[in-house]
């Protein structure tokens, strides 16, 4: 079973807070509620980026591009297209698609496109376009890698890759 980022940041926080329970002794100490809780919060937030690095479905770091087609992704800042890097404005609370992967002149292929190396959506790589489905992952500051990905026993038939960059 896939967790999203929500839901493992759910389960650490829960883990994390039952953690912090009383400690049988009624001493004061220097530290607030608040303190304690924003440092189990960023301990909890710590693994689960750890638990998600470590969890992804595709690895393209190596791969030369391959397939001859038009592919680029598009966005509310604009396109990959020439080797851009589109740069969106986003918020953590925003929700919605945040890319479209395009393709033209393909053969009809079966891909499938991963974010960052999770899994996010397929489609038959002729004349079209795709949204990706939005993960809270894909809407983290910083720059991301798209990739469209085609394999078989022998390795990919079909790679392509392009970026996107988040700003808050």
């Amino acid at each position: 079973m896939k967790l999203t980022r929500r839901e493992f940041l759910a389960i650490g926080a829960s883990l994390a807070l039952s953690a912090c329970g009383g400690s049988g002794s009624d001493e004061a100490t220097d530290l607030d509620e608040a303190e304690v809780a924003e440092s189990d919060s960023d301990a909890a937030v710590e693994q689960v980026d750890a638990a998600v690095e470590e969890a992804i479905d595709f690895d393209g770091s190596g791969l030369e591009e391959k397939g001859d087609f038009d592919f680029y992704i598009s966005s509310s800042g604009g396109t990959s297209e020439g080797g851009n890097i589109p740069v969106i404005a986003w918020s953590p609370d925003t929700y919605g698609d945040i890319v479209t992967v395009n393709v033209y002149g393909g053969d009809g292929t079966v891909c499938t496109i991963y974010v960052d190396g999770h899994e996010r959506n397929k489609l038959n790589a002729g004349d079209c376009s795709v949204s990706v489905a939005y993960d809270q992952q894909d809407g983290t500051e910083g720059t991301h890698l798209v990739e469209l990905v085609s394999a078989s026993d022998n390795g990919a038939t079909i790679y392509r890759k392009a970026q996107y960059e988040i700003v808050y």
